[in-house]
């Protein structure tokens, strides 16, 4: 298992649709925890980017919102791999397990099976995912509406020291290889006031902290 210490910001808001962003919190990926088939984990112990995590096969860049982790993925080999989102798998806070949907997948679909994403040899994508569990359909006296939960939930301080896991299984060759990455909260840091907007039309829009929303 390989040691980080990589500090990323989790957003905090209460609810959903243009509501009032008040401050973030503050991750670090402690550990990620690489199986497969000859996988050969290159040093990283000096890398200077602090969301970064690099092995021979990939380079990850994480990044999070309130409600959706932000993903930069580089294929390093000169073979194709593939995300399999069907066995994509995000453990909050509370130790609750959920599927996630990917970027591009309609909020109504979030039960169905996913096909998986390619990655040329020596290509990179961005990607953002949900936890499925997080979304539900409300209707209202007169309107009705997709909501989309906080990946933490909680108030602010109750939440310092718990951990976060998302496990990533990449197709390469006819095999699984199986990244586990292990996220801690470490603070949670009050901001000005922003707006997050989930309108299930999977729009991202962006903040002073970053991508606040979903899609």
């Amino acid at each position: 298992m390989k040691k980080l210490f990589l500090p990323i910001c989790l957003f905090f808001i209460s609810g959903c649709s243009m509501l009032p962003q008040t401050g973030i919190y503050k991750m670090s990926l402690v550990s990620v925890d690489a199986k497969g088939t000859n996988i050969g984990i290159a040093p990283d112990d000096e890398n200077k980017y602090a969301n970064i995590y690099e092995d021979n096969i990939i380079k990850i860049d994480l990044s999070n919102g309130s409600k959706a982790i932000y993903l930069a993925i580089e294929n390093k080999t000169d073979e194709i791999l593939k995300i399999i989102w069907d066995e994509v798998v995000l453990i909050d806070t509370l130790g609750q397990s959920s599927g996630v949907i990917h970027e591009g997948v309609k909020y109504i679909d979030k039960d169905k099976s996913q096909v998986p994403t390619v990655i040329l040899k020596r290509a990179k994508i961005t990607e953002s995912i949900i936890p499925a569990k997080n979304i539900s359909f409300s209707n209202y006296d007169k309107s009705s509406a997709w909501e989309i939960s906080n990946i933490v939930s909680g108030m602010p301080k109750g939440n310092i020291g718990k951990e976060l896991t998302l496990y990533l299984p990449i197709w390469k060759a006819g095999s699984i290889l199986e990244y586990y990455f292990y996220f801690k909260i470490t603070d949670f840091e009050a901001g000005n006031m922003i707006y997050e907007s989930i309108d299930g039309k999977q729009t991202k829009k962006h903040s002073k902290y970053g991508n606040a929303t979903p899609y």
